[in-house]
């Protein structure tokens, strides 16, 4: 079982700064008991939170280099630079650890007339803990599971291409894409700009971040108390808001402006069951 110490530290995360937060990823803890190539995970990750264009990210394999240019600079070895990035590592304010808990990878067939159909289902589970750095303390703590689900057809007994490996992987780029979705939410999550009218609500958000069609459930937070107010649907987006019509609510509870909006998946029509079910 490969373990390995992963951290991602972030600077001024959840605070007011002209600076993106600074992110530096290491490698993951696997505790999966399987042997899993987690630099794929760190590769993904570090890819999916560039595309964000909400942070800088460091290169793991930078830090030291850049530890040991700050430290020739605090010995007067060489001359300091304010805006250097070994500056940037001493105001990190947070660290996440993501640890892999489990990779499950599972094919199960079904024979119709001389077709054989197979469906493949992987998941890959994550533990991710959000720390403070100062004191330690766990501000977040989120299970985060990456899926991949594909059904094929072979006719004659032709030989199936799919593998747990290639499961794995895209298994690897949805979980990284799910734990930076998380990251956004606690550093700069969507709000809702104003208090709706007639049913329909302005949220700001990049465009980037949204599609017309998306669904968000709208929480009214105070300190540690969350309350799910209703559920929004994109209508009309624009650069950095969007329009959204108010789907159902929670009870008579109002959206107000500053409301906490987080994406979910719509409620799925339930159809006949066919033989594909069986799979």
């Amino acid at each position: 079982m490969a373990i390995a110490t992963a951290m991602l530290f972030i600077n001024g995360c959840g605070e007011s700064s002209y600076q993106k937060p600074v992110v530096c990823i290491g490698n993951i803890v696997n505790k999966s008991g399987q042997d899993l190539n987690t630099e794929t995970f760190v590769t993904r990750l570090n890819n999916a939170l560039v595309n964000t264009d909400h942070f800088d990210v460091i290169e793991n394999d930078r830090i030291d280099e850049i530890i040991e240019e700050w430290n020739k600079a605090n010995a007067g070895m060489t001359k300091s630079c304010s805006d250097a990035e070994n500056q940037k590592i001493a105001e990190v304010g947070y660290k996440l650890v993501p640890t892999i808990t489990a990779f499950e990878y599972k094919s199960n067939t079904v024979n119709i007339g001389e077709a054989t159909v197979q469906k493949n289902i992987a998941r890959l589970s994550l533990s991710v803990r959000f720390l403070r750095v100062s004191d330690g303390q766990i501000i977040a703590a989120k299970e985060i599971v990456g899926e991949s689900s594909r059904t094929t057809t072979e006719v004659s007994g032709t030989a199936s291409s799919n593998s747990g490996s290639m499961f794995y992987q895209d298994c690897v780029k949805d979980a990284a894409q799910k734990v930076v979705d998380a990251l956004m939410d606690l550093c700069a999550p969507i709000e809702t700009m104003e208090n709706e009218k007639g049913d329909e609500v302005t949220i700001r958000v990049q465009s980037e971040r949204v599609k017309e069609g998306d669904f968000f459930k709208v929480y009214y937070i105070e300190g540690e108390v969350e309350k799910e107010i209703a559920t929004i649907k994109v209508t009309d987006v624009r650069p950095t808001q969007s329009t959204c019509q108010v789907i159902s609510r929670k009870e008579a509870m109002t959206i107000n402006a500053g409301d906490i909006c987080r994406p979910v998946n719509p409620v799925k029509q339930k159809r006949a069951s066919t033989a594909f079910d069986d799979l």
